[in-house]
């Protein structure tokens, strides 16, 4: 199915409002940001201003001893982002949620900054911090649209300076894996003959080597020395099929694969974050294969 979308530009026009006006959320975030904002101006000018003793103390605590510098910090660390935030929430531009993403993660920052770097404890402290973080979740679909992409495939390649016979009959027999593969073990073959398409093992995932981790089948459904290979994986939370490809390169073998994930009952709304802990993981394996097969 071929889309196509227009380009979008940071300059763009806000989205209008819906014929209601500002929706809540979007009310809260403009307030909310708008009150740190304030807050933030007022505390430089607070910072500042301080003399006699009150402004001593505050030298004496603050990094460099330079209340200059705390107060450009301020501004810039606290008051900007949330004046930007404000601003698009109550004008309902599509920047908000990137806007509340960055205003809430440096809020939060600044937060822990005073608690570590200047040993500064305040009762509005986790007040602040509550705010920082409920702006992440106000940002949320923006920076989980980009940490955890919806598409479910888990797919990457890497070369291996090994023949692709060789890399492919490691990958192939599910029993070599827990060589390169801590996570995975007590693996045997369940049918009998050599193996290609048709041939199960049983193994476990996780925990520990005796009588831990999640039960699970494999199941060979495509095995094409020594160029491709593919198969089915069953644990009880969910399903993983896919297929290796083995090509060979002026040094070795690039191995590619690409798996698709299906998650059962209540994961099945984890989806995304299992695709992406799945590519990490994936590629940790076959970093080992890798490491193993050319030590």
């Amino acid at each position: 199915m071929a889309t196509s979308s227009a380009p979008v530009h940071l300059l763009d026009a806000p989205a209008p409002h819906p014929a209601g006006g500002i929706p809540p959320r979007r009310q809260l975030l403009a307030a909310g940001s708008g009150l740190v904002a304030a807050s933030a101006y007022l505390g430089t000018l607070g910072l500042a201003g301080a003399k006699g003793a009150a402004g001593r103390r505050l030298d004496a605590q603050l990094p460099f001893g330079s209340r200059r510098l705390a107060c450009a910090a301020l501004v810039a660390v606290v008051a900007v982002p949330h004046t930007v935030a404000a601003w698009c929430a109550w004008r309902g531009d599509r920047r908000t949620d990137p806007a509340a993403t960055a205003a809430g993660s440096l809020l939060v920052g600044w937060i822990g900054m005073q608690k570590v770097v200047l040993d500064d404890s305040s009762s509005l402290q986790p007040a602040y911090a509550g705010v920082g973080v409920l702006m992440l979740a106000a940002g949320r679909r923006w920076w989980t649209a980009r940490l955890l992409p919806a598409d479910r495939a888990i797919e990457g390649e890497i070369e291996i300076l090994r023949p692709p016979e060789v890399v492919f009959d490691t990958v192939a027999d599910e029993r070599n894996e827990p060589r390169y593969n801590p996570r995975l073990h007590n693996v045997e073959k369940t049918t009998s003959g050599p193996l290609g398409a048709g041939t199960r093992f049983r193994a476990q995932a996780g925990g520990r080597r005796r009588n831990g981790g999640v039960p699970m089948t494999v199941e060979i459904t495509e095995c094409t020395r020594p160029h491709r290979f593919a198969s089915t994986s069953h644990l009880n939370a969910m399903d993983v099929a896919g297929t290796i490809t083995f090509d060979p390169t002026e040094q070795g073998t690039r191995m590619r694969w690409s798996w698709r994930l299906e998650p059962h009952g209540a994961l099945a709304r984890a989806q995304s974050l299992l695709a992406w802990l799945g590519r990490r993981q994936e590629t940790r394996v076959w970093r080992g294969l890798k490491r193993y097969l050319e030590d």
